[in-house]
């Protein structure tokens, strides 16, 4: 095999890190958490840096072994009064090094992307009240604006698999819309639009011929519940739906009173198949988190916690989005939530979280066709282990 045929070569899944968010005991902060797929490994660094309440992964650096963190000062981050911070963290060493920034990134999301080379970053600040897309220097320095402030609240960013455009989506009038971009910000075109439907998170597939991205109906389930999984080509050719009935769980929550947490539930691609992770609702699924009128004080989506209410569950599959072929990963058991399916680089090996009604989720692995599931972690004091991503050396 000569050099460049081995650079080719994904990584095996054994030899990458998952790390993962675990909550603390203070509603909205969560520290970062890292272990192997076997299991091994499982540890919390120790990241005691004054005012900082919360860290989140970001993306991971060439090599395997630094990746970018974000960290909040404040836990109220939907209210967006929180100071936010970038830094880079050492896996090997603990080594943690402060990015300068002349925009702080937005307060409750992490860090998007690396560019390739390493030395630029894609991030969300907030610049004169809305969320924008700018890459940037590590040092902050040569900041190039893909959206503007008058463009809306931005985010939700994906990389195409060539690294020349940027897939987002921007919460503005009438309704959440999905756009693609070049890296530099040039031929923004919208791709998904409709004023009944929000459009969130756009992904590309592994050649970058198609998007997929979720659609909820804002006017029927102000909580975002539940989304449909819609397919739409990079000019905007070709929208269409590929599942139906709102049978996504997008708006995941879990956890009791003490514990509760969740956060958008996004379909990904394998990086080996034509399908994407569909987390399907069983039919009259409800968690035990109530959506209520009034405002809440402590709960972005307006929720109160009742688990007598707490119905159905739901399954993983990797849905072929071109046949509507739906091949499940998980079964359906009464009051067992799966979610957040990511798959390894090499597509062997699938990490994803499972909460049971009233309590924080764990994190587990599985084989890519659903077999060996096996449990990895429930997180630091068992307070629930999010949001999954794998390192991997490249």
């Amino acid at each position: 095999m000569d050099s460049k045929d081995h650079a080719a070569t994904p990584p095996r899944s054994e030899d990458s890190w998952i790390v993962f968010s675990s909550r603390r005991t203070e509603y909205a902060c969560a520290e970062i958490g890292f272990v192997r797929p076997d299991g091994t490994g499982l540890h919390f660094p120790h990241l005691d840096i004054e005012g900082q309440v919360s860290w989140h992964a970001g993306p991971a650096f060439a090599g395997g072994d630094r990746i970018i963190l974000h960290s909040v000062e404040n836990s109220e981050t939907w209210k967006h009064r929180s100071r936010s911070n970038l830094w880079i963290y050492q896996i090997s060493s603990g080594e943690l090094t402060a990015l300068p920034l002349k925009h702080r990134p937005a307060d409750f999301m992490p860090p998007a992307l690396l560019l390739p080379g390493d030395e630029r970053i894609v991030v969300n600040p907030v610049i004169q009240g809305n969320q924008c897309v700018v890459t940037m220097n590590l040092d902050g320095s040569d900041p190039v604006h893909v959206t503007k402030p008058e463009d809306g609240f931005a985010y939700g960013i994906a990389l195409s698999p060539d690294c020349s455009m940027l897939a987002f989506h921007i919460a503005g009038p009438p309704n959440y819309f999905a756009c693609v971009a070049d890296i530099d910000g040039a031929n923004r075109r919208v791709v998904a639009r409709d004023p009944d439907v929000l459009f969130f998170a756009p992904m590309w597939s592994r050649n970058g011929d198609w998007l997929v991205c979720e659609g909820c109906f804002s006017g029927k389930d102000p909580e975002h519940f539940a989304a449909d999984l819609y397919l739409v080509r990079p000019d905007g050719r070709e929208l269409r739906p590929v599942t139906s009935g709102q049978s996504h769980w997008f708006a995941a929550a879990y956890g009791d009173e003490k514990s509760r947490s969740g956060g958008s539930n996004v379909s990904r691609w394998s990086p080996t198949e034509d399908v994407v992770s569909y987390t399907r609702l069983a039919p009259g699924s409800r968690t035990a988190w109530k959506h209520i009128e009034q405002p809440q004080e402590d709960d972005h989506f307006n929720r109160a916690y009742a688990p007598e209410e707490a119905r159905g569950g739901t399954q993983l599959c990797a849905l072929n989005p071109f046949e509507r072929a739906c091949r499940p990963l998980t079964e359906v058991r009464e009051g067992v939530w799966d979610m957040r399916a990511a798959w390894s680089s090499d597509g062997a090996l699938i990490a994803f979280c499972r909460a049971h009604v009233g309590q924080p989720p764990g994190l587990w692995v599985m084989s890519a066709d659903g077999g060996q599931a096996r449990l990895l972690t429930v997180g630091k004091e068992g307070l629930g282990a999010d949001h999954p991503a794998w390192i991997h050396a490249r």
